[in-house]
């Protein structure tokens, strides 16, 4: 029988108001109430004196002080985390919300879509959404609070979104077997996680999930190998144009996402991708919440 995995992420940050409430505090059975509401589990958690990470049955959850950023993949319904959080804190503590949702390869086996999802938060709390990408192809969509926001001057999120790995890349990772060593030997995380707090699994018959942290910085990879519908994802708050040429000479992926949240240049990104790369659709919005947000969708040459 033919069965897939949908590798397509949901993800989520919630950004507490200055000194209203420590996250981390609120202990890890509070958290695996969060990720139990997702229909996710926690396999594992590493934590430094900045973050908590929780590697999870179905991707990541980080948890810092004033904030927390949940992402799943599978069948998972995030949304019923947002709900579980916003239950159990006073909502006036909540300084931005953003819940953003990626096209899915197979949007069929959801247990629901963006608009029904957005419609249960606008119950709760209210918010708008919006859309980067094409709709007849690559897109991604977003909610957030009508709450006026200014990220930090030093908050940076990137997220590199790889479809259809190069096929001996899905022969290798699709092997049973496969060792964590092995694996981080591949992906050369090495090159640029050194000296970083390393937690990954490597799950059957295949795929792999990493999170790694160093001070308050993340990065965690989500790798779903199997040709024809494989999918590696690579989220990080430490600059993308320092590591972005490695997964990209490594997977050698047909197409492949940027999304940017306030990023200090594209340009010295897009010159490292563009020997290769071909630009098919860019945009770029300084959101209502305070966000400047760049997406962009890349096919190989």
């Amino acid at each position: 029988m033919f069965t897939v995995f949908e590798g397509s992420e949901k993800k989520c940050e919630v950004i507490m108001n200055d000194g209203s409430l420590d996250l981390r505090g609120l202990g890890d059975d509070f958290w695996r109430g969060v990720i139990h509401a997702c229909s996710a589990t926690i396999l594992s958690t590493i934590r430094n004196e900045s973050c908590d990470a929780y590697l999870l049955s179905e991707s990541s959850l980080f948890v810092w002080s004033d904030h927390f950023l949940l992402i799943t993949c599978g069948q998972t319904k995030l949304v019923e985390s947002i709900l579980y959080f916003l239950d159990r804190v006073d909502n006036a503590q909540v300084a931005q919300i953003l819940f953003q949702r990626k096209n899915e390869l197979y949007s069929e086996m959801q247990h629901s879509n963006f608009a029904d999802d957005v419609a249960k938060l606008r119950d709760k709390v209210g918010g708008v959404q919006i859309e980067f990408g094409d709709k007849d192809s690559h897109y991604t969509e977003l909610y957030h609070l009508e709450r006026r926001y200014q990220p930090s001057s030093t908050y940076r999120t990137y997220e590199l979104l790889m479809y259809s790995i190069d096929e001996s890349s899905s022969r290798y990772f699709s092997q049973s077997g496969l060792s964590t060593d092995a694996i981080r030997e591949k992906l050369r995380l090495s090159d640029y996680l050194d000296g970083w707090k390393i937690d990954d699994f490597v799950f059957s018959p295949c795929g792999y999930s990493m999170n790694a942290i160093q001070g308050d910085r993340y990065c965690t990879i989500h790798l779903t190998p199997q040709h024809g519908y494989s999918y590696v994802s690579l989220e990080t708050n430490a600059n993308l144009k320092d590591l972005i040429a490695i997964p990209l000479e490594v997977l050698r992926p047909h197409s492949f996402d940027l999304i940017l949240y306030q990023p200090e240049s594209r340009d010295e990104i897009v010159e490292t991708i563009r020997a290769n790369y071909r630009l098919q659709h860019e945009q770029r919005k300084i959101v209502d919440c305070g966000y400047t947000i760049h997406f962009a969708h890349w096919n190989r040459k």
